[in-house]
């Protein structure tokens, strides 16, 4: 299943799945192993006046609107977050579970959006800019979490090692 991690947390914890991908902090109820960090980065229309600086602060930031991920995800959390920190009260133009859509929205002109570098560089187009946010220097966390003292099925485990390995660029075949 696909979701935000605040709706795989509580399929975790009711047992509909064994184990879920989820994005630090892990609540202490479960155990997990990291698989992948990556810098949070800024993505900006071409035609933006800081598209072409190269790096970026939230503080630059300040009044363009952002294109966030919905409440569900904790990437939104971490943004209002980082906001918050800044002392910046964040404008959000819209807010979305799909990242194709929150950067066409960016192309069209409408704020900017964060995501963590690697499926910004993925998912990025020529009208759109990456920029490193350098303060905050923010980071996405990826894990395989699962109960803590929980069952886990011969499948989950053969799983977690499956993504544990591909994690550690290991060869799986």
């Amino acid at each position: 299943m696909e979701h935000g991690s605040a709706h795989l947390q509580e399929a975790l914890r009711s047992g509909e799945v064994d184990l879920a991908g989820l994005l630090q902090p892990i609540p202490d109820e479960f155990d997990a192993a990291e698989m992948r960090r990556e810098p949070i980065v800024a993505v900006l229309p071409v035609g933006h006046p800081l598209a072409q600086v190269g790096s970026v602060t939230l503080g630059a930031l300040a009044d363009v609107p952002a294109i966030l991920f919905d409440h569900g995800f904790v990437m939104h959390a971490t943004m209002i977050e980082a906001y918050r920190k800044e002392g910046i009260k964040v404008q959000i133009a819209a807010q979305s579970s799909q990242v194709t859509f929150m950067l066409a929205l960016v192309e069209s002109g409408m704020g900017v959006t964060y995501l963590p570098k690697l499926i910004a560089q993925n998912y990025a187009t020529s009208a759109t800019q990456i920029l490193s946010l350098t303060k905050p220097a923010l980071e996405w966390r990826m894990t395989m979490a699962w109960r803590r003292n929980g069952y886990r099925s011969a499948a989950a485990q053969a799983w977690l090692d499956l993504a544990t390995n591909v994690a550690r660029g290991m060869s799986v075949l």
